[in-house]
């Protein structure tokens, strides 16, 4: 019986994070990514310019943009929300 609560409050702190995620325009995914102490490490903050190609919707609800380097090539995956990691992907070509 214990275990079984501890299980649905879990559950319930789970699902009040997903209702705390706050839709993230373009721009401030971008702006999220520079200031993002990850993406210093992994050298994303040095990908310049970008231009954004493609934003991945489900339903009303972006889910992410892609952005292309325009200068080394390549493109990077941002979360459209405040919640996720704020770089999901990063290919270099």
């Amino acid at each position: 019986m214990h275990s079984k609560f501890i299980i649905l409050l879990l559950a319930l702190l789970a699902n009040s994070m997903v209702l705390q995620a706050k839709q993230l325009s373009a721009a401030e995914a971008l702006q999220r990514l520079k200031s993002n102490n990850f993406s210093k490490r992994v050298g994303a903050h040095r990908v310049s310019p970008l231009s954004l190609s493609y934003v991945h919707k489900l339903k009303d609800s972006n889910i992410f943009y892609a952005f292309n380097d325009t200068v080394e090539g390549g493109y990077i995956l941002l979360s459209a929300d405040d919640v996720a990691p704020a770089i999901l992907a990063k290919v270099n070509s």
